[in-house]
C-alpha cells in the first residue's frame, strides 16, 4: 500500500515513467480548504486506486494515466474508487474516476421534509361504483 498525502494546494506528479506498482494499491489524499485542495497527476500502473478528497470542496484535481488492474481507459477509470463521489475534475484517462463509460452521474439530493407526510394510503376507486363504468384505454389510433 502506497498512501500520498497533497494537503492545502500540495501538488503532487508522478515524471517519467510514473508509478508501476502492478500488486499495489495506490491511495491519494488530496484534502484542503475550500479552493486550496491538493492536486496529483501522471502516469501509473497499479493493482488498485483510491482517491479521497473532502465533500462539498472546489479546485484541486487530478489527472492520471496508466492501468489499474491491467486495465486501461474507460475500465481504468471505473475500477478507480473515489471517496465521497465520482466529480469530473479527478480524471484517469480523460475519464471521470469512479464513473461508469466516462460519465458521471448526479447524486440526488435527499428531501429535508419527511417525503411520507403527504402520502396517503388508500383505493383509487370509489368502491360504490359498478365496474363497467370504467372505460379501456383505447384511442383512435389502436383502431
Amino acid at each position: 500500500i502506497l498512501r500520498i498525502d497533497a494537503y492545502n494546494g500540495g501538488s503532487v506528479t508522478f515524471g517519467g515513467t510514473g508509478v508501476n506498482g502492478p500488486n499495489t494499491w495506490l491511495i491519494v489524499d488530496l484534502h484542503g480548504v475550500g479552493a486550496a485542495l491538493g492536486t496529483a497527476s501522471g502516469p501509473i500502473a497499479i493493482a488498485a486506486l483510491n482517491v479521497v478528497f473532502p465533500a462539498g470542496s472546489a479546485g484541486g484535481g487530478a489527472n492520471f494515466s496508466g492501468t489499474i488492474s491491467g486495465l486501461a481507459g474507460q475500465g481504468a477509470a471505473g475500477a478507480g474508487q473515489i471517496v465521497p463521489n465520482p466529480d469530473s475534475r479527478f480524471r484517469f484517462d480523460s475519464c471521470a474516476i469512479g464513473s461508469v463509460n466516462c460519465i458521471v452521474l448526479p447524486l440526488e439530493v435527499l428531501p429535508i421534509g419527511n417525503p411520507l407526510q403527504e402520502f396517503s394510503i388508500g383505493s383509487l376507486l370509489n368502491q360504490s361504483d359498478d365496474d363497467d363504468l370504467f372505460l379501456p384505454l383505447v384511442s383512435r389510433r389502436d383502431y
